[in-house]
């Protein structure tokens, strides 16, 4: 019976943090219960974070219980002020909570998200952050990193349009492409197919696959079902992309 399921860079170190902790009791529950230890190479960290996921789902490991609640409990959401304007807002997520924009796993990680867009695409701090009540103009327009939405100087039609255009560029709806990155070994590659906007699996092929047309590479992958969280994973992938690269077809 498998009783839990973990990712890690250095499995090793992982496992003897398992056998040596006893700050809990579910810590020397799980420490005892052990008696044999199985491990797959994913090759990239993606194919980890989803294969943890499906893996954790489809065998209801007892000691991942706290992986099966929600691990993104904050949102981003996009609304309307009186003034006109679209602004971010961030949320703690509710049973009935609409999609955010994005997820995250803490209200820190949220606001410096929000720092960086605004710094990265110029967005009012009135409307992308957190404005102290007494101001009426941001900070980042008196240094001009700001284009004076607060001030009146770009109106609400010319910044929604600039805001509008990073939502769009942030969802990948009705986009089809791989997710190309490292396999388990030199020999191969990792791919990720999203489809018509859904997460459709992912699998491994040999290191020189792209002579074949992309028609042809859905033969390498392992076809799962989307869920919420196999979607954030990946929606949060290509927010922080670090490595691999995008192929659309």
């Amino acid at each position: 019976q498998l009783i839990y399921i973990g990712k890690s860079i250095n499995i090793k170190k992982r496992i003897e943090q398992h056998l040596k902790n006893r700050s809990t009791e579910k810590a020397i529950r799980l420490s005892k219960e052990i008696s044999k230890i199985e491990y797959d190479l994913c090759g990239s960290e993606l194919i980890a974070l989803l294969h943890e996921s499906y893996l954790i789902k489809k065998h209801q490991t007892k000691y991942n219980r706290a992986l099966k609640k929600n691990q993104f409990p904050y949102g981003i959401f996009d609304e309307i002020s009186e003034d006109g304007y679209l602004y971010f807002v961030i949320k703690a997520l509710k049973k009935d909570s609409p999609t955010p924009l994005i997820y995250f796993s803490t209200k820190k990680e949220a606001n410096a998200y929000l720092d960086k867009i605004r710094e990265e695409y110029t967005f009012c701090q009135k409307y992308c952050g957190t404005l102290p009540k007494h101001k009426n103009e941001c900070f980042y327009f008196g240094i001009k990193e700001c284009l004076g939405a607060c001030a009146g100087k770009e109106n609400a039609k010319k910044y929604n349009k600039r805001v509008q255009k990073y939502i769009d560029n942030l969802t990948y709806k009705e986009n089809r492409f791989y997710i190309i990155n490292k396999g388990r070994e030199r020999k191969e590659k990792s791919l990720v197919l999203i489809e018509n906007g859904v997460f459709k699996g992912y699998g491994y092929a040999p290191y020189h696959f792209d002579y074949l047309n992309t028609d042809q590479w859905n033969r390498f992958i392992d076809f799962h079902k989307e869920d919420r969280d196999s979607k954030i994973i990946v929606m949060n992938y290509l927010r922080n992309k670090k490595s691999g690269k995008i192929i659309k077809f």
